[in-house]
């Protein structure tokens, strides 16, 4: 990464199962947008945000928990 350390540098992605692992593989913290591919696995529509912890317990099913999440992610 450049010799950057990795407390200054965070993996953005909609996916559990490669964004947020990978992220994590790389010993970095991650955040989930949770209105990506899992937006309708967990009904919710544009911009709104899933219950904490319905979501903390579909991290946990999947095996990777993020750092942290948010609804949508704008360039």
């Amino acid at each position: 990464m450049g010799g950057l350390p990795a407390d200054r540098v965070v993996a953005v992605g909609d996916s559990l199962r490669t964004d947020i692992a990978g992220g994590r593989a790389a010993g970095l913290d991650t955040v989930l947008v949770t209105g990506g591919i899992h937006a309708d696995e967990w009904a919710l529509g544009p911009g709104q945000a899933p219950d904490a912890v319905h979501l903390l317990e579909a991290c946990r099913r999947q095996g990777n928990v993020p750092t942290a999440a948010m609804a949508a992610f704008n360039w």
